[in-house]
């Protein structure tokens, strides 16, 4: 007797169990997501910029001035930039200047290559950034290529480092440059991917190899650099993992760096070395782990604050809100979070709240969570008052209460996560489809390539392939940017993927799990499949998407292919946008389904309710 039977799943994926326990669940997808319960494809993006910024981005931060002129802050592993129009302005703040006579000295003939010679230790690292100006040319270099920026190729000692003029020189190890040269070193640069045995990754979490998060200065090039990056008012406060709090002024100009924030006139006990910076509701600067006030010894597990309304004033007085405080839970703080009502401290083991009472004390700060943990500095986001994280080895939700969120791909996520690389996981949020994502890297991978989502509006969870090192919500700009390869990318735009040129299709797919029509007793015969599919947001004028039915006797035995003339294990078909009903001869205990996006751009799908016409077939 045959049949129509109606193919529905329950929203989600669900890897929890084996494929067959998991019968009307979704079992695997990548770049698919879920409205109103029926899988879609995502949306697509496209280069914001076709101009390419240096470093790996680790932090984004949108604002606007008060002339409501829009920014956005990108924090690399090599330099701060701030975007406007389309254009990258470097605000790196600069560590130190010297002034010094006829320091270069020119390689053997024909070389570009030159040598600085600093009168005392410079302090650099390979891969730094210096600006040289004031010098004269001499052997056949140029002036022009002398006063410009460069990235250090190598440092033979303290107090020598060479660079690349990209002018030859006439005769050769010649010493010049003028009375009165002028070297600007920018901040040391970070790692882009971490490196065991240094910062925030030494060590090990518990028997694991996650890393005991120390955290040591930035000035080590084989250190991650992560920043905290936040806006007071306009202006805009920023701080490398480990190293100074820096200042942006928005009304001097795109053209004018960041400054240490300790050089501000008024400024008085800025630490010199904090972890994490925020601002509060309040109008506070927070340093969770700060240099002591009086010994200068840096603390992972204390807590300052500036004065009320004087972010650079952090010297405690009984007229001023200035003040400290020493968590005793754990080893170090990992990291927080501004919420409505609260801030939020992670160490390695617990989560704390802050909360502002005023004085005498300005902060009510207690334990609100033990056997806590955070996967890394960035793996935290705050939707709707309410804050999700991701764990060592689970996800958090706190909404008043931390507790585990129930999760259904939590084994497939912890069991693929490189554990070497948790310091460059990320979380962000996609606002307009209730949706936090985390990035990671896979097992083996030393950069980020998948993600994992939860749609809290529906409560269900996703995951996919997807290289991005940092992520924004679409606050001002009304869609979210993301990067990966020094370039910005705008988000939910489109439907394919524009970081190729012309844009290539996303390539997203799912599938079911394994089901069978009674107990999977009998065989069972299909040989029609009426499609539900929905290509309502495609831009090709015909667009198609791959169905697979796929069918198998045993849950362990894999899915065989047949000939053409006979009964098949697998039959693909595309299927167009008026296609009404699809013939195949399909035979199994078990069937699964697929759906996917062709290789050419231009198609988008929404799954319905498809049915497929079976009848009973025998018992062999």
């Amino acid at each position: 007797m045959k049949t129509l039977q109606k193919l529905m799943f329950k929203p989600g994926i669900n890897r929890e169990g084996t494929n067959y326990a998991a019968e009307g669940f979704w079992w695997d997808c990548d770049r698919v997501r879920f409205r109103n319960g029926m899988p879609e494809t995502i949306g697509g993006w496209t280069k914001f910029s076709n101009t390419q910024f240096l470093g790996t981005a680790r932090k984004l931060l949108n604002w606007q001035t008060l002339l409501g002129v829009d920014l956005l802050a990108l924090a690399t592993s090599k330099k701060l930039y701030i975007e406007n129009g389309g254009g990258f302005y470097d605000i790196t703040p600069i560590r130190s200047t010297v002034v010094e006579a006829n320091p270069i000295t020119t390689g053997t003939a024909g070389s570009s290559i030159v040598t600085i010679d600093t009168t005392a230790a410079h302090g650099a690292l390979a891969g730094d950034f210096v600006t040289i100006s004031g010098a004269t040319g001499f052997d056949g270099i140029a002036t022009a290529a002398l006063n410009q920026e460069f990235e250090i190729l190598t440092v033979p000692s303290t107090t020598t480092f060479t660079v690349d003029t990209g002018d030859g020189c006439t005769a050769g190890a010649t010493n010049g440059g003028g009375a009165a040269v002028t070297l600007a070193f920018q901040i040391s640069i970070g790692s882009d991917v971490a490196v065991s045995g240094t910062g925030w990754g030494v060590g090990t979490w518990g028997r694991g190899a996650w890393g005991s998060e120390a955290l040591v200065s930035a000035g080590s090039a084989n250190q991650i650099r992560l920043w905290s990056l936040t806006n007071y008012g306009e202006d805009l406060v920023m701080a490398v993992r480990g190293g100074a709090i820096y200042y942006w002024d928005a009304t001097a100009g795109l053209a004018v760096r960041g400054v240490l924030l300790s050089s501000l006139g008024g400024a008085s006990g800025v630490p010199d070395q904090v972890g994490t910076v925020l601002v509060t509701q309040d109008r506070h600067m927070i340093a969770l782990g700060a240099e002591e006030l009086v010994s200068s010894v840096f603390d992972p597990l204390l807590i300052r604050w500036s004065n009320q309304e004087e972010v650079m004033n952090w010297t405690p007085a009984t007229t001023k809100t200035a003040g400290d405080y020493r968590l005793t839970s754990g080893s170090y703080i990992v990291t927080g979070q501004v919420t409505r009502d609260e801030v939020l401290v992670w160490t390695d083991v617990s989560l704390h709240s802050m909360r502002y009472s005023g004085p005498p004390y300005t902060f009510d700060i207690r334990q609100i969570g033990d056997n806590v943990s955070i996967a890394g500095p960035n793996a935290v986001v705050t939707a709707n008052n309410v804050t999700y994280w991701m764990g060592r080895d689970k996800f958090y939700v706190y909404n008043g209460v931390a507790q585990t969120l129930p999760c259904s791909v939590r084994r497939y996520v912890f069991e693929d996560i490189d554990r070497t690389q948790a310091t460059q996981i990320h979380a962000g949020l996609n606002e307009q489809h209730s949706e936090i994502w985390w990035f990671y890297c896979s097992e083996g991978s030393l950069d980020i390539d998948r993600y994992v989502v939860y749609n809290y509006a529906e409560q269900v969870w996703y995951y996919g392939t997807m290289s991005r090192s940092a992520w924004t919500n679409a606050s001002i700009r009304g869609q979210p940017y993301a990067t990966w390869g020094g370039y910005l990318y705008a988000h939910e735009e489109g439907i394919d993927d524009g970081s190729t040129n012309p844009p290539s299709s996303l390539n997203s797919y799912i599938e079911s799990s394994d089901f069978d029509i009674e107990d999977g007793t009998l065989f069972y015969f299909v040989e029609r499949l009426l499609p539900d599919l929905r290509f309502s947001r495609s831009t090709a004028a015909s667009p198609v998407a791959i169905i697979t039915m796929k069918a198998r006797d045993f849950p362990g035995q894999g899915y065989r292919a047949g000939t053409a003339k006979n009964i098949t294990r697998s039959v693909e078909t595309p299927v167009e946008e008026y296609t009404n009903e699809v013939w195949m001869r399909l035979r199994g205990r078990q069937l699964a389904i697929k759906t996917a996006s062709p290789s050419t751009a231009g198609t988008a799908w929404q799954i319905g309710a498809p049915r497929i016409s079976v009848r009973t077939d025998g018992r062999r």
